[in-house]
């Protein structure tokens, strides 16, 4: 028999049969993950939740890019509270945990589209409005993302659902604005500094 995944040549006794199909025990984990993802997706297809996270995976995408941000400036703020530390200046590396930890909290919950996302991003984008003059356009952004009227939907209990419901829709992110958004948040930090 020929595995249909790896193509390996065995023995009969050495496969598992999958209706028409022989697989080779190594691989027969991934084949049973892939057939059932297969299964979802074909399941999925057409259906009212995947016209639901098609009209919003742009929004979805918008969001994700600026967890991105929000993951930069928390990895930023958590380097300067090592190197203060280094330094021996342990009251900056206090402050600089201090935004480090709500920070990278708002991205994972972003980056997941969890209940408290809304509220975390709204307190971490109001502080980096009141502390970054030059951050302000960067985190009204951010507010205006997950305040507006496609954000009511994405950050539902059910939209949750209909992500794990499709996961052959994959919104990405896009990289090009992550960066620049990243740059300019670098940049609003040298000023301050």
């Amino acid at each position: 028999m020929t595995c249909v995944s790896c193509g390996a040549f065995l023995l009969l006794g050495d496969t598992v049969r999958f209706r028409d199909d022989f697989v080779c025990l190594g691989c027969r984990e991934d084949f049973v993950r892939q057939q059932d993802e297969a299964k979802l997706a074909e399941e999925a297809r057409d259906t009212p939740d995947e016209e639901m996270r098609e009209a919003e995976l742009k929004h979805e995408r918008r969001i994700r890019t600026a967890a991105v941000m929000y993951y930069f400036v928390g990895v930023l703020l958590s380097v300067l509270a090592i190197g203060s530390l280094v330094n021996g200046k342990p009251g900056v590396m206090v402050i600089c945990l201090l935004f480090a930890v709500p920070v990278l909290f708002a991205a994972r919950e972003v980056m997941g589209f969890r209940r408290r996302a809304k509220l975390a991003a709204c307190c971490v984008s109001g502080f980096g409005l009141i502390l970054l003059p030059l951050g302000s356009v960067l985190h009204l952004y951010v507010l205006y993302l997950v305040c507006n009227k496609g954000a009511k939907q994405v950050f539902t209990e059910h939209y949750r659902e209909v992500i794990d419901r499709t996961p052959h829709l994959k919104p990405g992110i896009s990289w090009i604005v992550a960066v620049l958004l990243c740059i300019l948040h670098f940049v609003a930090f040298q000023v301050m500094g």
